[in-house]
């Protein structure tokens, strides 16, 4: 589909800057349309048709449009319910609702750190027991990498919520992720 919006772009400069998953979107509901009213299947043939016919190209670019503001609801109204989501559980009076991302973050992180002040202190006072101890930490590491996977969307989705605003390593991880290979 993005092949197909890529050839219209010229005719239909509207669909110039949207991100890719918001494209996609516009295409899933712009291109079957463009091709019933132009009765082209193929990008070329549509493209032809629309430079043919100023009155087609102009239905085609309000169908993109059309498309472009539904997909834009869409977004609004996913918007209104994490909004509502998260107004729910900040007003909520059950202090659990409240915090249970921040405690679940918490109480990971409390296992992984108890995990590994046994090790340490197995390693320190009971050497001969800690191939066993290494090998029933690893064990249990796989009952932790769901709730790493849950934390972990909990994070991503937080982020996006608040509208990817930056923490305190944003800017730096922005740096080195803009490093030129060869930079060292």
């Amino acid at each position: 589909m993005f092949s197909f919006l890529l050839s219209l772009l010229p005719l239909i400069p509207d669909l110039v800057g949207m991100a890719d998953d918001k494209l996609g979107k516009v295409a899933e509901r712009f291109v079957p349309a463009a091709q019933a009213l132009t009765g082209q299947s193929e990008p070329d043939g549509i493209a032809a048709a629309l430079k043919a016919d100023p009155a087609l190209l102009l239905q085609v670019q309000k169908l993109a449009t059309s498309a472009m503001l539904a997909v834009e609801r869409d977004e609004v109204e996913r918007l209104r319910i994490i909004n509502a989501t998260m107004q729910n559980e900040a007003n909520s009076k059950d202090p659990f609702v409240r915090r249970m991302r921040p405690a679940f973050g918490y109480l990971i992180a409390l296992v992984i750190l108890l995990q590994t002040l046994i090790i340490a202190y197995v390693a320190v006072m009971h050497p001969s027991d800690l191939a066993a101890t290494i090998t029933a930490m690893s064990q249990m590491s796989s009952i932790l990498l769901p709730a790493l996977a849950v934390l972990g969307v909990y994070v991503y989705r937080r982020s996006d919520e608040k509208g990817g605003v930056p923490g305190p390593f944003g800017t730096l991880a922005g740096v080195l992720g803009k490093r030129k290979p060869d930079a060292r």
